[in-house]
């Protein structure tokens, strides 16, 4: 097998529901009426939905959503935007996750001081480039740390953080 995903596979489909036929119209009944247009139009709804398809890394998902947001009028641009949107999250969340793994055995020890832990720990410069693009949870704009938020080693450091992200 040259590859795990065979797009052939996605005319297969509708055989997910011959088993449990009754499951299966209720999933596509509901299914379909997400993607009707209501607050967000089909378009923004087709860009969640190829930003999650890039989430969740289904090659299925990326082109079912890339062609449903191309067909709704998406711009290679919006395109381009909502999947570095993706990987924005997905990196701030390896960030994230990253401060257990400089945190200190005390499990009691904090986000904010895993945060430390893992800024301080970084090369010089990795942080302020990191805060100065994306902002910090404190609710600054990417740029606008301020002198007085900074480490003791002059790391900026977010101070109220999301532990899930």
């Amino acid at each position: 097998m040259d590859t795990y995903y065979h797009p052939k596979d996605l005319a297969r489909f509708a055989e997910m529901g011959e088993e449990a036929p009754e499951l299966w119209r209720k999933f596509l009944e509901w299914y379909n009426a997400v993607f009707k247009e209501g607050a967000l139009t089909e378009r923004e709804k087709a860009l969640v939905a190829l930003g999650v398809a890039h989430a969740v890394q289904c090659p299925y998902c990326i082109e079912i959503h890339a062609k449903r947001a191309k067909k709704a009028g998406a711009t290679k641009e919006e395109l381009a935007e909502t999947t570095l949107i993706t990987a924005a999250l997905r990196a701030g969340g390896a960030v994230t996750h990253g401060t257990h793994a400089v945190a200190d055995d005390d499990a009691h020890s904090g986000v904010e001081n895993r945060l430390a832990a893992l800024f301080a720990a970084a090369p010089a410069g990795l942080a302020t480039l990191i805060l100065d693009t994306v902002g910090d949870s404190a609710g600054h704009a990417g740029g606008t740390v301020q002198s007085d938020e900074l480490g003791q080693d002059g790391h900026p450091f977010p101070t109220k953080t999301c532990p899930h992200c």
